[in-house]
């Protein structure tokens, strides 16, 4: 099926992603969660979005916590407190507004993340809202250059030419 070959693709890529690499994962997962705070832990914040009368758990959810679960992945929106207007985006035919498309992220990065917001204004020829996500990316400071200027000896002595030569010779 082809739902299953999705989250099959979507945990295999983040299996292949190193866990010091800030992971962060946008789309529309097909998922409303309807979980209970109290059993989530780190997945989710105090502003978890209530569910709507109509809403029924769908095996999305159960995949998506488990993946969430696996991964120490959380769900970062749940941090802020958003209007319903600031968080649905996607509209059933029956006119239910829902939160369908999701920002999710590891555990540690949770706090790059600066704001989650839907686009009202974004053209899309879709029922569904551009979901947009701020982060805060901090870059490292460069290594301190040594006392002598250049950090890599870009000339060699002929001391070190003649012991690179030797080396080669031997290894070929």
């Amino acid at each position: 099926c082809i739902r299953d070959r999705f989250w099959e693709d979507l945990e295999e890529i983040i299996e292949d992603t190193p866990p010091s690499t800030d992971l962060l994962l946008i789309g529309d997962f097909n998922a409303q969660p309807h979980w209970n705070l109290e059993d989530l832990g780190a997945i989710a914040g105090p502003c978890h979005p209530p569910p709507t009368a109509a809403a029924q758990e769908n095996s999305n959810e159960k995949t998506l916590l488990g993946l969430m679960q696996r991964h120490e992945l959380c769900y970062p929106q749940t941090w802020m407190n958003k209007t319903h207007t600031q968080r649905w985006t996607h509209e059933r035919p029956n006119g239910d507004q829902v939160q369908l498309d999701h920002t999710l992220c590891r555990r540690a990065w949770r706090n790059s993340i600066q704001n989650i917001s839907t686009d009202h204004s974004a053209g899309l020829n879709s029922n569904h809202r551009l979901v947009c996500t701020t982060l805060a990316v901090k870059r490292g400071t460069p290594p301190a250059i040594p006392a002598g200027g250049a950090r890599y000896q870009r000339k060699p002595t002929e001391e070190q030419l003649k012991n690179f030569q030797i080396a080669v010779t031997e290894t070929w």
